[in-house]
């Protein structure tokens, strides 16, 4: 084949690839020919460009994946203001809104379009005589973040629209439920952070530098708004909403197949129940209807607000939540001492669990809510996990509720309770209680402590039960015969678990801090103690002499930390006077002291990489990072560990101390604070190359 009979060979594949994609992903039709049918269109085409690279154009469907960004996000400013929909979650409310728009338009009659609001990301495409030119997000609604590398791999997004306009439509980027089970379960095979919704991870998959990742996770999307950026050249042949739905169709583009023109609130709100009952069986989130006016030049004299049009409203869904009935109100006690209330509920499903406890935080918010004991309340799940008590409902009172009052004992150990000063929680003073003991031996096994593998809470409860262990010294000095006493322990689970024991003896320093749960004592102070130690000269010539100046054992460690006085610890930058308060206190106490030496005694020894990481310098040593948002290409804890490993430090506070704040998926108000503060920051890619 030579290359004009090349060029018209390509120009047909392409046609008839791109009329296959139409039919399949913008009208959602089944097509004709297979997709290993059309594979092999593409492969044909993919192997002709490769022979005629010259022939290449960037509309052609195999341009869709191009290469790996480098730094960040471009910044692009949109061809008019992008705006976002004020919400309303009644119907009550729904009304106010229709009287508003009725006098914007007085004595007219008025039609809406009601679309399925889907739970995506909003992002604004640009073409360019037919031909796809750019991607953004909305941002701020006037200026976005280029992603067209991520967002042209997306199926249902065409390089080439069916006429040659220029136009800028605006839609959502969504992924599919059963897409998001899927690379949920790839992250946990990677050992990947989750992704908390689909939102998120539409969102972060179209923020990635590495457009390959957006090709992967199966993106799709709907557009509902258009601008034409070339007034003279028609585009639209009705001036309504329902009209750009279809004009965006004929051009080649996906839209919700599920939207209705309704003339009246009352069919508004018929749609609004059909889709909520219907909502599950949707294969796309969705969390309630977008109402729009139809009538275009109506939206035109309705204008905006500062935020939002006056034409258009997001009818939401409400927070999922339920009634149930407050059975009782217990207290917990935690490794603290602090003693938390609990509403103990009549079983009751809520957000696709069933829920039968949740937290009241503490006296103050008993007061607030004026819970009774027999109360029947509303409860909803926060974030997905932690059920709630959002309010009492008085009406159903009978008046044999009961008031709660905050016990005056602990109720594990009958101790007088305390309530600090400038604390809003109450205390169980007594060290030796057998809740706080429980808890703190959980603790001291816990992932970012000693990481025992295989002794959960239930391990802990029978060994307790079988008064096999009372301190965190004596899980150290389990026998094999001691675990064959335990209910389901055969012998090589009794092997399998001594071993993991005697592989958490060698522990790293701030781990092991960490593990003893010194009040006030987090991850990132028990590392930065640990680190301050280790960089002490060594206490022996000896050693100095041996070139492994830091080199120390745990016992050389703690009696460093038992020397240091409060003004010691407060000069050590991070550690506060509370925090040096609590540290000092701890390694004074004779009980403490006692359970520091039995420790030792059973083996405990820092690991050897603690001095390495300590003396070793790298680009990062002695800078200060601090994470947020969702990281892809790490776990959370793994990235700090990195850090550490390279001689950095890791912050939770947002300040000028902190040298790079690396941003993940969504961040957030540390983020923002950040850029206030004039602090560096970086992407995930960007961090990755300071580590290596």
């Amino acid at each position: 084949m030579n290359k004009q009979e090349a060029k018209k060979r390509i120009q047909k594949l392409r046609e008839e690839i791109s009329h296959w994609n139409y039919q399949y992903f913008a009208l959602n039709q089944k097509t004709d020919i297979t997709e290993a049918a059309r594979d092999a269109l593409k492969k044909e085409l993919s192997e002709l460009e490769k022979q005629f690279p010259d022939l290449i154009t960037p509309d052609s469907p195999t341009q869709r994946i191009g290469s790996v960004l480098k730094g960040e996000l471009k910044k692009v400013r949109h061809a008019k203001k992008i705006y976002s929909l004020a919400d309303v979650f009644s119907l009550d409310e729904l009304r106010e809104w229709e009287k508003r728009v009725k006098k914007l338009v007085p004595g007219q009659k008025i039609a809406y379009v009601c679309e399925p609001k889907i739970d995506g990301l909003h992002i604004v495409l640009t073409y360019k005589k037919g031909k796809f030119v750019r991607a953004a997000t909305r941002g701020n609604g006037i200026i976005g973040e280029d992603v067209s590398h991520a967002v042209r791999t997306i199926a249902s997004v065409p390089l080439k629209l069916k006429k040659e306009v220029d136009i800028e439509v605006g839609g959502e980027v969504f992924i599919s439920k059963k897409s998001f089970e899927k690379l949920n379960k790839s992250q946990k095979k990677k050992d990947q952070n989750l992704f908390a919704n689909p939102r998120n991870a539409a969102a972060g998959s179209v923020r990635q530098l590495d457009p390959k990742i957006a090709s992967d996770r199966d993106l799709d999307t709907f557009m509902y708004t258009l601008t034409n950026l070339s007034p003279s050249k028609k585009v639209l042949d009705e001036q309504s909403q329902s009209g750009v739905l279809k004009t965006l169709r004929s051009l080649g583009l996906k839209v919700s197949p599920d939207y209705r023109i309704t003339k009246s609130i009352r069919e508004i709100d018929d749609f609004y129940q059909e889709i909520k009952q219907k909502r599950d069986s949707f294969q796309y989130g969705i969390d309630g209807l977008a109402v729009k006016v139809d009538n275009l030049v109506q939206q035109e004299k309705m204008g905006y607000t500062a935020k939002t049009p006056r034409w258009a409203i997001a009818f939401k869904f409400p927070a999922e939540q339920t009634t149930t009935v407050v059975e009782d109100i217990i207290v917990q006690v935690g490794r603290t001492g602090a003693v938390t209330p609990v509403a103990v509920l009549k079983p009751v499903s809520v957000a696709g669990s069933t829920v039968s406890r949740a937290t009241l935080h503490n006296q103050d918010e008993i007061k607030r809510l004026g819970i009774k004991i027999g109360d029947t309340v509303v409860i909803q799940k926060a974030g997905d996990v932690i059920p709630e008590v959002v309010k009492v409902l008085e009406r159903f009172r009978t008046g044999k509720e009961k008031d709660f009052k905050m016990p005056k004992l602990c109720p594990v150990c009958e101790t007088k309770l305390v309530k600090p000063t400038l604390e809003v929680v109450f205390r169980c003073p007594n060290k030796k209680c057998f809740a706080q003991q429980r808890n703190a031996l959980i603790h001291f096994v816990s992932k970012k402590a000693l990481n025992i593998d295989g002794m959960g809470k239930s391990i802990i409860d029978q060994l307790i039960e079988k008064d096999l262990v009372t301190t965190p010294a004596d899980i150290l000095t389990l026998k094999k015969g001691d675990l064959l006493e335990l209910e389901h322990f055969a012998d090589k689970a009794a092997d399998n678990l001594i071993k993991a024991v005697e592989k958490a003896k060698t522990v790293h320093l701030g781990r092991f801090l960490f593990g003893l749960g010194i009040r006030y004592v987090g991850e990132e102070t028990a590392d930065l103690l640990a680190r301050n130690v280790l960089l002490e000269p060594s206490p022996t010539p000896r050693l100095r002499r041996a070139g492994r100046g830091r080199s120390r054992t745990l016992k050389e460690a703690i009696d460093s930390i038992k020397k240091m006085k409060i003004e010691d610890l407060e000069a050590i930058e991070g550690i506060g006077d509370k925090v040096a308060l609590g540290i000092h206190q701890y390694f004074q106490d004779k009980n403490h002291l006692k359970l520091l030496d039995q420790l030792i005694k059973a083996g405990i020894k820092i690991d050897p990489l603690d001095f390495k990481i300590a003396t070793k310098k790298s680009r990062i040593t002695g800078k200060t990072f601090l994470f947020t948002g969702s990281l892809k290409k790490f776990a959370r804890d793994q990235a700090k560990d990195l850090v550490r490993a390279k001689g950095g430090r890791i912050a939770s506070v947002v300040s000028k101390r902190v040298d790079y704040v690396v941003a993940g998926e969504k961040p957030g108000g540390k983020f923002k604070k950040a850029k206030e503060l004039g602090v560096k920051v970086v992407s995930e890619i960007e961090f990755k190359k300071l580590i290596r």
